[in-house]
C-alpha cells in the first residue's frame, strides 16, 4: 500500500480564490480523499459539495467548511489561545508587556486564538497586550512586526505567534534587540 500526498497552499484566509482553483484541480485529478484548512469555510462549500459527489472523500480540518464532510478533526482554538496566554504571563511573572500575532487574518482560527488570550488576559491585570494579524503565517510577515514594536515599546518582554513555525520571523528582531542591550 502507498500513499501519495500533494500538498497546497493558497497562502492565507484571504485567497480564497486561488484555494477554489486548487479545489478544482484536485477533483479533476479525482484522488481518492481531500483534506481541507479552508480559507473560508462557507466558500468551498460548492466545490466540497463536487468533490463528495465524484466520490471523493473530504476530511475538514482546523477551519473545516461549514458543508457536509465524511469526517472533520478541529479543536477549541479558544482554549489554545487561552494556553498561550498563561504560558506567556508564567514566563514573564504576570507582568510586563507582550505582543500577540496572530496569523490567518480573519479566519475562525485567529478568532479563537485571540479571543480565548483575551479571556485568558482579565486573569493578568498587570499584562498588557498588543495584537497584530496577518493574512498568512509568513515567518517575513512577523519578522517587521516584531522589529516595530520592539523600537515602539523596548520593554516588550514577550511574543506569541499562532504557530511555531512563525517564531524564525520574530527570532532575528528579538536576538538583535538583546544584542543592542533592549
Amino acid at each position: 500500500h502507498c500513499l501519495n500526498v500533494i500538498n497546497e497552499d493558497a497562502g492565507g484566509y484571504t485567497f480564497v480564490s486561488k484555494q477554489l482553483a486548487q479545489i478544482q484541480a484536485a477533483i479533476a485529478a479525482h484522488p481518492a480523499a481531500i483534506i481541507l484548512w479552508t480559507t473560508d469555510p462557507t466558500a468551498v462549500d460548492a466545490e466540497v459539495a463536487k468533490a463528495r459527489a465524484a466520490g471523493i472523500k473530504v476530511l475538514g480540518f482546523v477551519a473545516p467548511p461549514t458543508g457536509p464532510t465524511n469526517a472533520t478533526v478541529s479543536g477549541n482554538w479558544e482554549i489554545d489561545g487561552g494556553l498561550m496566554m498563561k504560558a506567556i504571563a508564567k514566563k514573564i511573572g504576570a507582568k510586563g508587556d507582550v505582543l500577540a500575532i496572530w496569523g490567518g487574518a480573519g479566519g475562525s482560527y485567529q478568532a479563537g486564538l485571540e479571543a480565548g488570550a483575551n479571556t485568558a488576559l482579565k486573569s493578568y491585570p498587570n499584562i498588557h497586550l498588543t495584537t497584530k494579524t496577518i493574512a498568512a503565517f509568513s515567518p517575513g510577515d512577523v519578522q517587521p512586526l516584531v522589529q516595530n514594536q520592539l523600537t515602539a515599546d523596548p520593554k516588550l518582554k514577550g511574543v506569541i505567534l499562532s504557530i511555531a513555525g512563525m517564531a524564525s520571523g520574530a527570532f532575528p528582531a528579538i536576538n538583535k534587540a538583546h544584542d543592542q542591550g533592549k
